[in-house]
């Protein structure tokens, strides 16, 4: 079992393994900024005073920008290569498989959770929330995201295809999007899934828009200078302290040129990061971000719930690190465990190959880095 998990770990991050490590370096990058936050809100939510814990507060909020734009972009870079091997049609399928899916499984089982077990759990809700499934998930934490990406997906892919629609046009209907967003946000129009479209879809569009650039293999030097690190880095610090002392730029449109900082900076880290070794993990986390994305929320809190009950710990440190710890790692583990046993329909309705044959290899010719 030992050799499958290393294999399995091996065969997470090889899709993008020649070309595109970046991807998943940024993926990885990511998703450990995602479930920083959940830790963190988490702690908050639970009743623990964290004003003395003033740094913890700052990293939150300086991540927050631009973590989940990125996660959009990426998606947009990626939107090309999935269409001329799969065509507008399959894309769509394969989306609803992939995203949509297990959208709807896993926000089954959390709200489930959440209603069988209300006294340990931070976000109270009633069996009505399963509606919210349908056309208001903010209701159900961290799977909003999904609900939007597979929106904007199947829209962009569409008009693309079908109206012919320019990336540089797309990026102007989403410019025009995300100012209604930010009107509809301040005059307490309520949207319900459409905002996070509306808001998001102009990162989407930014992917589609400047993946020629990135996948272009002349332009790698530029991306992964030393050069370009030297200059956004100060322009991300400068930017985003100016947004830590006025907040309400959340609301103006300027707050897309502090989000553009932030994934200009994960870009060049990324491809800085690239062809460094000893970064395995950190790729496996970004191929797995799906699944930590799915599972992280409900196990976090169950940790959390046994930390604090049963053995009384309140070091918000130990507590912040071992939720981190397990938001990340045993979503990875799951997914491996429940993929071997049967359990392949948690994911995706179609049952992969590899838990079929599990394929035992030698250990020695099991290299993750």
């Amino acid at each position: 079992m030992f050799q499958n998990l290393l294999l399995f770990l091996r065969e997470s991050f090889s899709v993008h393994q020649r070309n595109y490590r970046w991807i998943n370096i940024a993926r990885g990058i990511i998703i450990i900024m995602v479930v920083y936050r959940h830790a963190f809100e988490g702690l908050r939510n639970s009743g623990f005073d964290l004003a003395p814990y003033y740094f913890y507060e700052i990293l939150n909020k300086l991540m927050y920008t631009f973590r989940m734009p990125l996660f959009f972009m990426i998606s947009g870079v990626l939107l090309n290569l999935s269409m001329k091997k799969l065509g507008l049609k399959d894309y769509v399928i394969k989306r609803a498989q992939y995203i949509l899916y297990p959208y709807f499984i896993w926000t089954i089982i959390q709200i489930t959770i959440q209603n069988l077990l209300p006294q340990f759990v931070n976000e109270k809700t009633g069996w009505q929330t399963y509606l919210s499934i349908i056309y208001n998930p903010r209701e159900i934490e961290q799977f909003w995201y999904l609900h939007a990406l597979f929106c904007i997906m199947v829209i962009y892919s569409v008009v693309k295809v079908k109206l012919k629609l320019s990336p540089a046009a797309h990026m102007f209907v989403g410019l025009v999007l995300f100012l209604i967003s930010q009107y509809t946000y301040t005059h307490g129009i309520i949207l319900y899934f459409v905002y996070d479209i509306i808001a998001n879809y102009i990162f989407f569009a930014t992917g589609d828009l400047i993946s020629g650039y990135l996948f272009n293999k002349g332009n790698r030097e530029k991306i992964a200078s030393k050069k370009l690190l030297a200059f956004i880095l100060p322009i991300f610090i400068a930017l985003h302290y100016y947004y830590l002392i006025n907040p309400e730029v959340q609301t103006k449109p300027f707050i897309l040129v502090i989000a553009l900082s932030g994934i200009i900076l994960m870009l060049n880290v990324s491809f800085l990061l690239e062809n460094k070794k000893g970064l395995g993990l950190l790729k496996v986390l970004g191929a797995n971000s799906l699944y930590i994305y799915l599972m992280h929320v409900m196990l976090m809190a169950g940790s959390r719930v046994v930390m604090i009950r049963f053995f009384h710990i309140d070091y918000i440190p130990f507590l912040l690190a071992a939720s981190i710890t397990i938001g990340l790692f045993v979503p990875v583990l799951a997914h491996f465990v429940l993929n071997k046993y049967g359990f392949w329909w948690l994911f995706n309705p179609n049952r992969p190959v590899s838990s079929v044959k599990p394929i035992a290899i030698p250990a020695k010719e099991i290299n993750t880095a």
